[in-house]
């Protein structure tokens, strides 16, 4: 097929840090289609070519990450002969440059650098030059030069191909995510944005004659190395390993408890360090996952909560710095014979008093990886890296982070901020960070705009602006408006990381505990309960004052705006989320000033802060509920815990809120969408693992056909509650068919909200005033503590639900 030739020979232009901005929109039309952006990039011209004239040369391909390279770029290349896509590895002297092989040496994490370069025959530009020194950076640059290029529409379409140089290198060295529970990682997205690191929990055991067991999906790690991601196992918090069935086989390596306290009843204890089994177990593990192939690294998380062991050999000795030489101990055993084997060692809130202690002990080579459930799991405006590990970091050493890249690790909210995830990215870099492994639970799918935006700036930390990131972001993404997209990101990336940064919402979610400072349900309060909301302070932490509170609503508000012209229901819901925060807030701190007010006052001021905390509410547990299934459709019953909660807890808060009014006269225009006890649940009423059906009448709380919430609050026990489903039923027989009905199975052990929905339609055979019965499915847990009865205490509530209801009321 003929070759079409379409050359600019005046576009010139060079990126380097800061190349984004002030480039001609020649440039842009290469520069905005690559997410990360590369550092150094030259752009002379360009050639229009058909996949049908482009070959593709290629080194062996033994490495598997070299055929994904290949793989990454066959749609671009079909022919035989032609213009030349040529991978070549700089240790290969006889088709790498020598210019180019010094470049690729001298810049920061060489094994993930990578260059682009045109070739030239008879003047002519004739193909391109892939080289790196790996094949992970090989990988890298198919990947850069398969974001520039697009495949053809229809067999047959020609590819513009630019005349370039390129040359780019990550300023983290390991970027990605860790992942636990039910929260797998999807290693195509991952791999797309040039993460290169994935940290996940496997299963640990033992088999029946107690030898320790550590299941890895071979598969699983195959796939991962096979897209230039390490797959690194992780051993959980030491204190937690009880879990793993380790003392019904081992009890003699059990931590003693500290004989001049009493023991709790709930007590399970930690693991001795000074038993040499307690290593040999650590040292068993650890040598099960380091033979699985493409395993080189493995993380050690130490206790979250200080577990010292009271044993005439432990006793006196720093827990922590105890646990980390046990660590070290038990992977010196287990890495021997097994060349490039790592080790990390995780810190936690409970080390962080004593991370020097654990620093000293760890060895020179061990890479440190900095977690504090309070400290990197925040998203306020405060830096995470502290003197002590910047020092550390600063001196040559391996750190890592785990920070959550979302607002909470609590809560499911939409939270899209450029400037959060820059400032976090920028400061890691700055402070010379080697790893960086974020935290997005439940799922990608809520926050791929944060996650895509920490590939960004982890690669390259000083290139685009969040304005410039979001637009490109959203030209990437298929958003139409992509500048008017940016200014919206913008705005909400401001209040957003305002409004995370105090975790309200993760507070609210336990609303009695947030308002009222409750240890356990009490379900009736006064306005002196209140805990006083002060701007600077709590949840409005990152709000210094009422006028700064107000102009964040005010830009929240012209958000919304903006959202609504463009007609974006993701960015609609978004902004409804955020305002309507912010609303219930305010209405929170109207509420607790007036009891600064006399008499006749504090009425009038109630009732108009109630009001208001009930308008938001119904937004937000529309605006929430609507983003959440609409950015990650599911069926109800596998919609994620955290989700509900977040649904549902502006509703709780309202609920709290109004026992106030009712304690102060107040008439309540909207009693049905209160949380109203239906009954109690008690130990003797239950059978371990034996599910057992609870009964209650609601004829008299259910107001008409909608959506009601059931809300399952613990009050005292050691072990929680399994709920394996809930229905509504029109009479106290198990054998009619239910109404409605919520399959959901969870384990509650602060609270749980289930969803049931009758007569939406039209079309139920249930109509007001006709009998209505509550029926659960429980069963008692076993206790996890030895010679520990379980024991459980809770109350069911049941309210109507504002879902679905959109206007006021």
């Amino acid at each position: 097929m003929a070759r079409r030739w379409a050359v600019s020979l005046l576009m010139v232009a060079m990126i380097a840090a800061g190349l984004a901005r002030g480039e001609d929109a020649s440039l842009q039309k290469w520069s905005r289609r690559v997410i990360p952006l590369p550092k150094q990039l030259k752009i002379s011209g360009s050639r229009t070519v058909s996949p049908g004239d482009v070959v593709l040369a290629l080194p062996p391909l033994e490495e598997p990450v070299l055929r994904t390279a290949a793989d990454t770029l066959r749609p671009f290349a079909q022919g035989h002969k032609g213009f030349e896509i040529r991978l070549v590895l700089t240790a290969d002297g006889s088709h790498c440059p020598t210019e180019l092989r010094a470049k690729l040496a001298g810049v920061p994490n060489r094994d993930q650098a990578y260059a682009l370069q045109s070739m030239e025959a008879g003047g002519k530009f004739s193909g391109l030059l892939l080289a790196a020194n790996t094949p992970l950076g090989l990988l890298y640059a198919a990947q850069t030069l398969a974001q520039l290029v697009s495949v053809p529409s229809h067999p047959g379409n020609s590819i513009e191909f630019p005349q370039i140089t390129l040359l780019d290198w990550p300023d983290l060295a390991e970027r990605g995510e860790w992942f636990g529970g039910d929260n797998f990682p999807d290693l195509h997205w991952m791999a797309d944005r040039k993460f290169n690191v994935i940290e996940i929990q496997p299963h640990l055991g033992f088999s029946s004659d107690g030898s320790p067991q550590s299941n890895l999906d071979q598969m699983a790690v195959d796939s991962a190395t096979a897209l230039g991601i390490s797959y690194v196992p992780i051993i959980w918090h030491m204190e937690q390993l009880s879990s793993t069935g380790l003392f019904r086989y081992h009890p003699d390596i059990a931590s003693t408890p500290d004989p001049s306290k009493p023991l709790p009843l709930d007590y399970e204890p930690g693991v001795c360090f000074s038993k040499p089994k307690t290593i040999e177990i650590l040292a068993t593990w650890m040598r099960q996952m380091l033979a699985t192939r493409g395993v080189k690294e493995i993380n050690i998380w130490v206790s979250e909560e200080s577990s010292p062991c009271y044993c005439e050999l432990c006793k006196g000795r720093e827990p922590y710095g105890t646990e980390v030489k046990g660590i070290q101990e038990a992977f010196e055993k287990a890495r021997r014979g097994m060349d490039g084997a790592t080790l990390q060692i995780l810190t936690t809130q409970g080390s962080y008093e004593v991370n020097d202690k654990v620093l000293a002990a760890a060895s020179p080579e061990t890479r440190i990886v900095y977690y504090d459930g309070a400290r990197t799991y925040d998203s306020s405006h405060r830096p995470m890296i502290y003197p002590l590990l910047e020092k550390f970091s600063r001196s040559g050493h391996w750190l890592g982070v785990y920070p959550q890249f979302t607002s909470s690790w609590r809560t499911v909210f939409p939270f899209t901020s450029p400037q959060f995830m820059q400032a976090r990215m920028q400061e890691f870099a700055d402070k010379r960070l080697s790893g960086v492994f974020g935290y997005a639970t439940p799922s990608n799918r809520y926050y791929e705009f944060n996650i895509t935006a920490a590939a960004e700036w982890g690669w390259n930390s000083r290139g685009r602006s969040p304005r410039e990131f979001s637009e490109v972001y959203a030209q990437k993404a298929g958003i139409a408006h992509p500048e008017r997209f940016a200014e919206w990101a913008v705005m909400m990336g401001d209040v957003g990381w305002d409004l995370a940064g105090g975790r309200a919402i993760q507070r609210l979610i336990l609303p009695g505990a947030a308002l009222f400072n409750d240890k356990q349900y009490r379900g009736s309060h006064q306005l002196k309960d209140l805990v006083p909301l002060q701007f600077g302070h709590g949840y409005l932490d990152e709000f210094p004052n009422r006028q700064y509170f107000q102009a964040r609503m005010a830009l929240a508000g012209q958000a919304l705006k903006l959202a609504e012209a463009e007609g974006n229901e993701l960015m609609v819901e978004e902004s409804r989320s955020v305002l309507g925060t912010l609303n219930l807030l305010g209405g929170l701190v109207e509420l607790s000033d007036a009891r600064n007010l006399a008499q006749e006052g504090k009425i009038a001021a109630a009732t108009a802060a109630l009001a208001k905390i009930d308008d938001a509410a119904r937004v937000l547990t529309n605006s929430v509920y609507q983003w959440g299934t609409k950015v990650n459709p599911l069926p109800q019953d596998a919609l994620p815990s955290r989700l509900r909660d977040t649904v549902d807890f502006a509703y709780a808060v309202a609920s709290a809120a109004w026992e106030i009014g009712r304690d102060l006269g107040i008439m309540d225009p909207h009693p049905d969408y209160r949380l109203r006890p239906v009954l109690e649940w008690k130990t003797e009423d239950l059978a371990i693992g034996v599910r057992t059906p609870l009964w209650g009448e609601v004829t008299g709380l259910a107001s008409g056909p909608g959506e009601y919430d059931v809300r399952f609050q613990f009050v005292d026990g050691k072990v929680g509650l399994d709920v394996h489903s809930v229905e509504l039923l029109p009479s106290h027989d198990e054998s009619r068919q239910p109404l409605a009905i919520d399959p959901w199975n969870w384990h509650v052990d602060a609270y749980a909200d289930y969803w049931l929905a009758i007569g939406k339609d039209g079309k139920g055979i249930w109509k007001l005033g006709d009998p209505l019965y509550l029926k659960t499915d429980v069963s008692l847990p076993p206790s996890k503590a030895a010679n520990v009865a379980p024991t459980s205490h809770g109350v069911i509530l049941l309210g109507k639900s504002w879902l679905g209801v959109e206007g006021p009321h």
